[in-house]
């Protein structure tokens, strides 16, 4: 027996953290629009860190659920090798690129499909 390939690969699930009742002081749609870019945020920042801290690990598959719901708000595969493509200048077209789906209605997350 010959081994062709072989590949580690995490699955992992979190919930986004809910904006800071400090940070709460605007609208619905100033809280919104900052409940998303803070998801965004903390979800490239988690998945770098994986890579950097997993070095065995050659993709990861991310669910992030909305906070106190079962509802994915973002979802994909991320190969290692497409982190090297970090030349999107938002946070939103890194993931995008990396391969996370997620849609938003305005300043909020629509659920979308598991992997």
């Amino acid at each position: 027996m010959k081994m062709v390939d072989a590949r580690t690969r995490l699955d992992i699930t979190w919930t986004a953290r809910n904006v800071h009742p400090w940070d709460r002081h605007g609208s619905q749609e100033q809280t919104g629009a900052q409940f998303v870019r803070q998801a965004l945020n903390d979800a490239e920042v988690a998945i770098t860190r994986l890579f950097d801290n997993l070095p065995d690990i050659d993709e990861i598959a991310v669910s992030v659920l909305e906070s106190g719901s079962d509802k994915i708000i973002m979802a994909g595969t991320v190969h290692r090798s497409s982190l090297a493509n970090q030349t999107a200048a938002s946070v939103k077209m890194r993931l995008m690129n990396w391969g996370i789906r997620f849609s938003l209605a305005g300043s909020y997350f629509e659920p979308v499909s598991d992997r």
